[in-house]
């Protein structure tokens, strides 16, 4: 029995014992008075059942509410998560058919530029892509043949007989496919020693690179990596190569001397992907 419910049984027998105690000294006023208390008590208590009641209704309300409320929150940010989740992988999806696109568009581009350089190797013009001041000059007088002593200044005079630099490099790229190593560096390493300046030349020295870690030849690989940074820095494969060289070293369990390289590159070539990469090698490093 609550406090409440025992004041109010009190309030209803107090007449009782007043009369039962007193014998008949309580008079009717006395009755009346002690009734009216009892109902002002009844009152108050009624009143304050109804606010406690209002309250739960009030507390029960804002409770719903408030779940409403995340329940929504919660679901928008689902289906904002699905959508996000869904248009980054439609980005990506695009992203590698660009590249794709792209890979298959250089490789072609590689074949006709080789074409062309067979055709004029045979037709008697110089091959493309030759640096400017490494082709000899041609005497009209001798109906267009080069000259057999090169130009002054030391530049390199390709071999007349010798393909053009599309032509090594996809001869490197082919050998290279076969698993013929040594015969893809002979190819690269002729477009190295005889075009020097040509486009493919970072490509080559990278080529070099990989045939030497496919062989195992570590310390081989390592360096010739390290030859793409020095010589073409500002080659798309210079980050490729600095990424290669930290991730063979870590290969081998030489964090000390892989951890700087991976700096390296994050700072030298922060929007490339190899950077990415490397940020997730050195948060793996203890």
């Amino acid at each position: 029995m609550s406090g409440r419910t025992r004041r109010s049984a009190l309030w209803v027998a107090l007449p009782v014992l007043l009369i039962g105690s007193t014998g008949c000294f309580a008079t009717r006023g006395d009755v009346r008075v002690l009734q009216s208390d009892i109902n002002t008590v009844r009152a108050e208590s009624q009143r304050s059942a109804q606010a406690q009641a209002q309250a739960l209704a009030q507390t029960a309300t804002i409770i719903k509410a408030v779940s409403d409320s995340l329940s929504r929150l919660s679901s928008r940010q689902l289906a904002f998560e699905g959508d996000a989740r869904g248009e980054f992988r439609r980005v990506n999806e695009q992203l590698v058919q660009v590249q794709e696109l792209l890979g298959q568009s250089a490789s072609i581009i590689r074949g006709l530029r080789a074409e062309l350089e067979t055709a004029s190797r045979m037709g008697g013009v110089p091959p493309m892509n030759v640096p400017p001041g490494t082709q000899p000059p041609v005497d009209p007088a001798s109906g267009g043949t080069p000259p057999a002593t090169p130009p002054t200044g030391g530049a390199v005079i390709p071999n007349p007989g010798l393909p053009g630099p599309n032509q090594l490099y996809q001869d490197g790229v082919d050998h290279f496919r076969r698993s013929s190593y040594e015969s893809a560096r002979i190819a690269f390493g002729d477009l190295l020693l005889n075009y020097p300046g040509s486009d493919l030349a970072s490509e080559a020295q990278f080529w070099i690179a990989e045939s030497y870690a496919a062989e195992g030849r570590r310390p081989a690989a390592e360096t010739a990596y390290a030859a793409v940074v020095s010589k073409y820095p500002d080659s798309p494969k210079a980050p490729d190569a600095l990424y290669k060289r930290a991730l063979s070293l870590l290969e081998q369990d030489n964090t000390a001397a892989a951890k700087p390289l991976l700096e390296q590159l994050i700072q030298r070539y922060p929007r490339s992907n190899a950077a990415d990469f490397a940020k997730e090698r050195l948060a793996a490093i203890p």
